[in-house]
């Protein structure tokens, strides 16, 4: 195609990026950075001891999604700040940056931060919502886990077989700016790396973020990795609400945990 003077990939181009602006549109609101929206929260940092204290058994990681840390975790973190024994910490990214740069990126910072977590820690659960699920993903297969963790990762809301906004896309676009892949399709995701495992919370097609497009299911569970494990939330449970539901899931999980007897000697 060469009208204007364009070729059919700068047509897919241009496709891809008002399919982006569609995207965050469906979102409530601009974007909002950490430091705006939560300037006490602490965050995972290379290069910097995590700020977790000795007696914690448990740290939850939380990555917002494509339009930052907003209204949306408000609930979760009342719920989070109730756990027995645990500590909350947050990783904020670039939206703009590729599955593939963001993820490994992901990566990264969760290999420094289990290797300097305190001895009393067992158990890491990461908490990625929306987009931020295709990172998790990537980073899922890729982390290097201490035998004496175990880490769970956790999508909600999460496009991660794409949207499917753009047919004429593409699949697999890991190095594309993330609001331009998203429009596209994702056709499977490699296996989780040894010590990981993933629960996928599954929002209906009443959130907007995963309505079936030209017969393109956003959810499609045949893309993730054998061992995950899918939850279908409710139909009509919100985006953005479904955070503050899982967040009491979890938490009524801790307290089942505290309230297993110990096994004898």
């Amino acid at each position: 195609m060469r009208r204007l003077g364009l070729n059919m990939k700068e047509w897919r181009s241009i496709a891809g990026l008002s399919l982006a602006v569609l995207f965050a549109s469906q979102g409530a609101g601009c974007a909002v950075p950490l430091s705006r929206a939560c300037p006490s929260c602490k965050v995972v940092e290379l290069g910097v001891r995590p700020p977790v204290a000795q007696g914690i058994k448990t740290v939850y990681v939380l990555i917002p999604g494509l339009l930052g840390y907003g209204w949306e975790w408000d609930e979760a973190q009342k719920e989070l700040a109730l756990m027995p024994d645990a500590a909350t910490l947050l990783w904020p990214w670039d939206p703009w940056l590729s599955v593939a740069r963001s993820g490994d990126s992901l990566a990264q910072h969760l290999d420094f931060l289990l290797r300097r977590l305190p001895g009393s820690v067992d158990r890491v659960v990461v908490v990625a919502h929306s987009a931020a699920g295709l990172l998790l993903l990537w980073a899922g297969a890729r982390i290097s886990v201490p035998s004496r963790l175990s880490v769970e990762l956790i999508s909600v809301g999460a496009p991660l077989a794409g949207q499917g906004f753009n047919p004429w896309s593409e699949p697999n676009l890991w190095w594309t700016p993330l609001p331009i892949a998203l429009g596209s399709r994702f056709s499977g995701w490699p296996a989780l790396a040894a010590g990981v495992s993933l629960r996928v919370f599954v929002t209906g097609p009443s959130d907007p973020v995963m309505t079936p497009r030209f017969g393109h299911r956003p959810g499609d569970a045949r893309v993730l990795p054998p061992s995950a494990s899918v939850v279908e939330l409710p139909l009509t449970l919100d985006h953005n609400v479904a955070l503050g539901f899982l967040a009491k899931q979890l938490r009524v999980e801790a307290q089942a945990r505290v309230a297993q007897p110990k096994a004898s000697p």
